[in-house]
């Protein structure tokens, strides 16, 4: 949303709420996680770096592409703009399968709605952070009936979840 990206994570044996924020008026990014043991820190944050790709190199990134027709005004008007990556591929995928189609009726994503029915509820303080993402063993059992997916869309999940059980690394 317009103040940053915001997840629940599963930490441990609990979960924890990650918060990346752009700092006003600079060229900075804030790292807020909150009920993850000291332990998780350096994961969280280089998670937190691989998706915001914080390790790219303006410098080398615009001689790179400053003579393409196409990208070239793009990289003049945008300098160190970068495409977010994503926080877990596993989710990525899943979501890839199941789109941002919403329904008139329910208001809801696919999306939105697997996760409340499969993902674990937490606490968080925050309304629209409630549940954990849900594990490919959770979601490879799951009843996914009756939430508008196809027989096609839920097979897909099913086989996907199986896959990455089974050792395909999505990374």
């Amino acid at each position: 949303d317009d103040r940053g990206y915001a997840r629940t994570v599963a930490c441990g044996a609990g979960h924890a709420l990650v918060r990346v924020s752009p700092l006003a008026n600079e060229n900075v990014l804030e790292l807020r996680v909150r009920g993850a043991a000291p332990g998780a820190l350096f994961s969280l944050s280089s998670t937190a770096r691989r998706m915001f790709d914080l390790a790219a190199d303006p410098g080398r990134i615009v001689p790179a592409l400053e003579h393409d027709p196409l990208l070239a005004p793009l990289v003049r008007s945008h300098p160190g703009l970068r495409i977010p990556g994503v926080w877990d591929p596993f989710e990525c995928a899943v979501r890839a399968v199941l789109g941002q189609q919403v329904t008139v009726a329910a208001g809801r994503t696919f999306a939105e709605r697997v996760i409340e029915r499969t993902g674990q509820a937490v606490s968080t303080g925050e309304p629209e952070l409630t549940h954990l993402f849900p594990s490919p063993a959770t979601l490879a059992l799951a009843d996914l009936d009756g939430l508008g997916l196809t027989s096609a869309r839920i097979g897909t999940l099913r086989a996907l979840a199986g896959a990455v059980m089974d050792g395909l690394d999505l990374s």
